[in-house]
């Protein structure tokens, strides 16, 4: 029957969703537009339940014109059944008239069907979450940077000590050694404008630009 056939292929899944942009600000690659992927994971599950419910429609209307489908639900009702005719009738397209095989192929789709919906479900969460995360670090970025370029209007630049994870706000102008005012400690430049902290040993230890 041709409607079962169509209609297998009405309840395929849906392919993987397409990789996101990648979101820029100032010429610097913040990573994976998450806003876009989840958008597309929407409009793709948005998609798929639209052309299911148009072959539903579709299937229903084929089977309520149906003779044989008509007797199989008079037969039901004569045995106490109380699925509504609609419902029935596009069960009875969807199993090509309740044809064993085709009831076991049908129940299959639907279980496919199924977790594919839920996997689609769980992409978009993941998307939307991963869009709520990227937001606040692009905030973060965006903030840091305006800072940054404060810090640089002020003879300043930002420096980080790997030994201990703090960022220092040092001057890039002026002699080259400098102390952080609240810590006490002693920086130096060389000639490269490169930072290095004193450490307790007396030696000098490189610094990373950037927080």
């Amino acid at each position: 029957m041709r409607g079962y056939s169509v209609l297998v292929a009405c309840l395929m899944g849906l392919a993987a969703a397409p990789a996101g942009a990648q979101v820029m600000y100032n010429g610097w690659n913040l990573g994976p537009d998450y806003g876009r992927m989840a958008d597309a994971v929407e409009a793709q599950r948005r998609q798929q339940i639209m052309q299911m419910q148009q072959a539903e429609a579709q299937f229903t209307a084929q089977g309520m014109q149906d003779p044989v489908c008509q007797a199989h639900y008079r037969q039901h009702l004569a045995q106490g059944g109380q699925v509504p005719w609609p419902s029935f009738a596009f069960q009875c397209v969807a199993t090509n008239r309740f044809d064993p095989e085709s009831v076991r192929a049908f129940r299959q789709n639907e279980l496919q069907n199924q977790r594919a919906e839920a996997e689609r479900l769980a992409a978009l969460r993941e998307a939307e979450r991963a869009r709520g995360l990227a937001q606040g670090q692009h905030a973060d970025s965006y903030g840091r940077g305006q800072a940054e370029a404060g810090r640089l209007m002020q003879g300043q630049q930002s420096w980080t000590d790997p030994r201990t994870g703090q960022t220092y706000a040092l001057p890039y102008l002026g002699g080259p050694i400098s102390q952080d005012p609240t810590t006490g400690q002693l920086f130096g430049r060389d000639a490269a404008g490169r930072q290095y902290a004193l450490g307790r040993d007396g030696q000098w230890y490189p610094m990373r630009q950037g927080w």
